[in-house]
């Protein structure tokens, strides 16, 4: 069993956003579409590795571990979605802006979520 796979056995569902897949000629191609709920607008992400080998975490679907932290670290701040992809060994960090926010709070919270 993969990792990726040990990984959404152990996280709840409403977590996890799932990879949709579409025919393109005698390929399937894999994509996710990331919504930001508060400002109601999404990108999409197209051409991702299949859905054994990368999982896709909203950690604004679960509180801040405020109880377990100070905070004045960056510790409790988060991105709006985390991608693990174990086939190209890499993890993206993701914060969705529409307006133009402060560099230091898209800072904070992309090294929170590190």
């Amino acid at each position: 069993m993969s990792d990726i796979a040990i990984l959404k056995e152990m996280f709840k569902a409403n977590i996890l956003e799932k990879l949709e897949n579409r025919q393109e000629g005698t390929h399937e191609v894999y994509s996710v579409k990331l919504k930001e709920p508060k400002d109601d607008y999404f990108i999409i992400i197209d051409r991702m590795s299949n859905d054994n080998e990368v999982i896709i975490i909203n950690p604004e679907a679960f509180k801040a571990p405020t109880l377990l932290f100070n905070g004045n670290k960056y510790e409790c701040k988060r991105s709006d979605f985390v991608i693990v992809d174990e086939k190209q060994k890499v993890i993206l960090y993701i914060e969705m802006k529409r307006t133009k926010g402060s560099k230091k709070d898209v800072v904070a919270q992309l090294r929170g979520a590190k």
